[in-house]
């Protein structure tokens, strides 16, 4: 006798129903509880600021994405790699009593070619950033946060190459000067900050010894003359030749200047990450409200994003958008 197989027709009814639903965008409604909405311009919703609002939520989606608008949180900017605003520079220096007659820059180049030899080095075009007061620092045996350097005029998708140039005393061995903490921030048009470079591993330094001397040129990558963490480059002179082992011309007691950079990798200074949202629902859950507070005045477009999932993620979307202006709400 054959086995005969029986399937329910709501099994049927249940793939087709989950078929036809990813095949369409989902069903979405949103709107703000009444009774918080102090005033309507136009489509503009204004609210307080400080007021815990209530977005009532109806419709479908097996997912929901909520976007405040506030900076770092907006719809339009998801897929936004750059922003236009401007780039600072900060970093501590620490001289380790490194002479005040010795010299530290800082530096930029738009036109390096990104070749970290003497040559190319020499070849380029570099601007002096150097603060005054940095030269106030060249004496002293702790760190010292130098004054922020305005790199705006960097931006708009221009390459650049930032440097620093020390040139020490060739008798000033054991100091180790260090540079720490380099971070460089764009400071957004919109109001966000974003990090662009967070340290000095990131900024992909690379050194550079300018005597062409032989027995200055260390051996291996980048210049055993420099030693570098995530965060920290130390100048290493306890490698630089003693006076007996150099050449008379380059006698530690005659005083002459040993030059060195550290080269950062090419780097665009207007970058940023994408905005992004909150998820406030997923599939396995029911939502009806969703609250959130504004601590700032402003116009604002509120974004909720629901979409519908299969086997190969999110195949269809639905957006809604609200204006919403917040206000301080009178003293009473």
């Amino acid at each position: 006798m054959k086995n005969k197989i029986i399937i329910p027709l709501f099994f049927f009814a249940a793939v087709f129903t989950a078929c036809e639903k990813t095949d369409v965008a989902p069903e979405l409604s949103v709107t703000i509880n009444p009774d918080q909405v102090v005033n309507t311009i136009n489509d503009t919703l204004v609210v307080y600021k400080g007021e815990a609002l209530e977005f009532q939520l109806s419709g479908t989606p097996d997912l929901l994405t909520f976007f405040s608008g506030e900076g770092g949180k907006a719809y339009a900017n998801r897929n936004r790699t750059i922003a236009a605003g401007t780039a600072k520079l900060d970093f501590l220096y620490n001289s380790n009593r490194v002479s005040a007659s010795n010299v530290i820059d800082v530096l930029a180049s738009t036109d390096f070619k990104g070749v970290y030899d003497s040559l190319n080095v020499k070849a380029a075009k570099w601007d002096t950033l150097t603060h005054p007061d940095m030269k106030a620092y060249l004496n002293t045996a702790v760190a010292k946060a130098m004054p922020t350097i305005d790199l705006s005029k960097y931006g708009s998708g221009q390459a650049v190459f930032i440097a620093y140039r020390l040139v020490i005393n060739s008798a000033i061995r054991y100091s180790n000067p260090t540079f720490s903490s380099f971070l460089i921030r764009n400071y957004q048009n919109d109001g966000n900050v974003s990090t662009v470079v967070a340290d000095c591993t990131a900024a992909g330094m690379s050194f550079v010894t300018m005597s062409e001397n032989a027995k200055w040129k260390l051996n291996g990558p980048g210049n055993a003359a420099f030693r570098l963490n995530s965060n920290t480059i130390t100048v290493n002179t306890a490698t630089f030749p003693a006076a007996s082992a150099v050449d008379s011309v380059f006698n530690a007691t005659d005083g002459r200047l040993h030059e060195m950079w550290a080269i950062s990798k090419v780097l665009y200074l207007d970058k940023t990450s994408p905005d992004v949202g909150v998820n406030v629902k997923d599939i396995q859950q029911g939502i009806e409200n969703y609250k959130y507070t504004y601590t700032k005045v402003g116009n604002y477009t509120v974004t909720f994003v629901g979409s519908n999932t299969g086997l190969t993620g999110i195949l269809n979307s639905t957006i809604k958008e609200l204006i919403v202006k917040v206000i301080d709400k009178p003293a009473i």
